[in-house]
């Protein structure tokens, strides 16, 4: 008989803790802001071995990759380039600076078939895609465009500022 009142006390004190008890709670809300971005990337496009004497047009083409965040529209255009008196649609390589300089006539396009040209208008000729969050490859295709009968042998370059609006 001890041990039952023994048993019995104890659980009473047991069930007295449990009736002290209270809790409190509330809800932790967690959130998150994704924004839109986009990340460009391209390789050099290089027109190699030029030869003057040859009929046929010199032609290049290289990739340029971008990376937007998913359901992000963007668009993809390309300046005139450093080349004095370079234009969207008639950019010029160049070989040294000042007075000693040469140029070499060159366009930039966005098919193929060369003959849509690749420009910085984004009404008119830019490049437009929607990103998916994967790398996305749009070719850029080049062509000289100026007489290569009288191009002066050399190194000609020419940097175009590439610009991605989302």
């Amino acid at each position: 008989m001890k041990i039952q009142i023994m048993t019995a006390v104890m659980a009473a004190s047991l069930v007295s803790f449990a009736a002290q008890a209270e809790t409190a709670t509330d809800n932790l809300v967690v959130s998150a802001n994704v924004i839109e971005s986009c990340v460009v990337s391209a390789e050099p496009l290089r027109f190699v071995d030029v030869n003057p004497l040859d009929t046929a047009p010199a032609v290049a083409q290289a990739d340029i990759t971008v990376t937007c965040t998913d359901g992000t529209d963007y668009t993809i255009g390309l300046n005139e380039g450093a080349g004095d008196g370079g234009t969207t649609s008639e950019r010029q390589l160049t070989t040294g600076a000042g007075e000693d300089a040469t140029t070499l006539a060159y366009a930039l396009y966005s098919n193929p078939g060369r003959d849509i040209n690749w420009g910085n208008d984004e009404d008119e000729d830019t490049v437009g895609d929607d990103g998916d969050g994967g790398e996305q490859v749009h070719t850029v295709y080049g062509e000289i465009t100026g007489s290569l009968a009288s191009a002066v042998a050399g190194n000609y370059q020419d940097t175009v500022q590439i610009t991605v609006t989302y």
